[in-house]
């Protein structure tokens, strides 16, 4: 169990302000094409976030952890984790972030270990509360029943 004093602390740390700009600006790319919300570059940036994040152990094991119990005061208060990838400990997951803001809808960004290889995954604007979620298993399987398939590009 840990403090929230504590918890918040490391938190503030391994999110410096270059990172929260990178949030941001990705955040804020959009494509003028009227059925894209986010083009390449958006998705681009968001891997290489998710990439850098996962060079931070403590990022990666807040992340996927299915619950979390804190001392809020004097009252402990337990968060579970909203990825129910993680909490179903069915997929190697090594970092994910889940989300949803007005400008990209529901998200999903994680690194997993799929076939030996590690994969970073970016689920933008999804249509249902666990679409993303099914989307990842899919990608996921389409993964090991092609375990080696040819990249269309690299980052």
């Amino acid at each position: 169990m840990e403090n929230y004093k504590d918890f918040s602390h490391e938190i503030n740390q391994l999110f410096s302000a270059k990172k929260l700009e990178l949030i941001k600006e990705a955040i804020n790319k959009t494509n003028s094409s009227p059925d894209k919300k986010f083009n390449e570059r958006t998705k681009e940036d968001l891997t290489k976030l998710v990439e850098a994040a996962y060079q931070h152990k403590s990022l990666r094991e807040f992340s996927t952890k299915p619950d979390y119990n804190i001392m809020i005061g004097k009252r402990e208060q337990k968060f579970i984790n909203t990825n129910r990838l993680v909490r179903a400990s069915d997929m190697d997951i090594g970092l994910q972030k889940t989300g949803y803001i007005s400008a990209a809808g529901r998200c999903l960004v994680m690194q997993a270990k799929v076939v030996g290889r590690d994969v970073v995954m970016v689920f933008l604007d999804s249509v249902g509360k666990q679409s993303r979620f099914a989307d990842a298993v899919r990608v996921r399987q389409w993964l090991e029943a092609n375990p080696t398939p040819q990249p269309l590009r690299r980052l």
